[in-house]
């Protein structure tokens, strides 16, 4: 998983994996996201990668920063533009000066304060390589942002202990409950609703069934909990469901997500991915 500078395509970027390693994208505040893409060798001279949109939920918000995470080396490079508007339509990707022909090439720089008051997001990445056999591998993007006027707060992280995604490793049909990241005494990711957060918040889950070349099996095959012992967790739904709720924390309310998955009986042999989604909105 990853990406690169391969002519030209566009897409999304992370993973949730069952039986291989992953790269994955965060947008801190609200959502973590994982799909995948991966450039083939040789790779091009240049390439671009633009993000699904994503909805902040605020008919207006006030963007913050643009952080990620890459390995690259002398010969390779990335840097971004940013995309926002109302309509979830209208993508003009512009740099830190509000103009096209610039680029965000420090992680954790300020978004142009022009996206403020827009409500859908994009990023375009740009690769770039000298060397056929190289490519730079983006494995984390990420935006905050707070609705306008700073009148209410979600500071919602995940954080990937493996940074592989949630990874199942290999196994066979039929062996039960094999835990995510080979790891029964740590939870596969971290949620952390910040102490920033000022409203009460639900915290939603869901993944995707599973596809490959081999086939197909569904996302309830995952089981989760928020605690080691399996014998309490739940099947991984596919659309968003609230799973716990947190009042408007005075510290930070971390929970742990343990996973664990069951490939079906008769299941042919195969690498096979998931997408799993996790985001936070406000209480109603």
């Amino acid at each position: 998983g990853g990406s690169g500078a391969d002519g030209g395509k566009d897409g999304t970027i992370g993973s949730g994996y069952y039986h291989q390693n992953a790269r994955h994208r965060y947008w801190y505040d609200y959502i973590y996201n994982e799909e995948t893409y991966s450039p083939v060798l040789p790779y091009h001279d240049q390439g671009t990668f633009i993000s699904e949109s994503y909805d902040t939920g605020y008919p207006a918000s006030d963007f913050g920063k643009i952080r990620w995470c890459l390995t690259d080396s002398a010969a390779t490079g990335v840097k971004f533009q940013v995309a926002t508007n109302t309509d979830n339509t209208t993508w003009n990707f512009v740099g830190p000066d509000g103009t096209d022909s610039t680029y965000y090439t420090t992680s954790a720089s300020d978004i142009h304060s022009g996206h403020d008051g827009d409500r859908h997001i994009k990023y375009k990445a740009f690769f770039t390589t000298t060397n056929p056999g190289e490519t730079a591998i983006l494995s984390k993007v990420g935006t905050t942002f707070t609705e306008g006027g700073g009148a209410e707060i979600i500071s919602f992280t995940i954080t990937d202990y493996g940074d592989n995604g949630v990874n199942f490793g290999s196994l066979d049909p039929g062996d039960p409950g094999r835990p995510a990241d080979w790891d029964e005494s740590l939870g596969a990711v971290t949620i952390t609703i910040g102490s920033e957060t000022n409203v009460d918040v639900d915290v939603q889950i869901m993944g995707t069934d599973f596809s490959g070349s081999a086939g197909t099996f569904p996302i309830a095959s995952v089981k989760y909990a928020d605690e080691s012992d399996p014998a309490g967790a739940a099947s991984l739904p596919d659309s968003y469901f609230t799973w716990y709720s947190v009042a408007a924390p005075a510290t930070d309310h971390v929970t742990q997500v343990y996973y664990w998955i069951t490939i079906p009986p008769g299941q042919l042999p195969g690498d096979y991915t998931s997408t799993f989604y996790y985001r936070a909105v406000k209480s109603p």
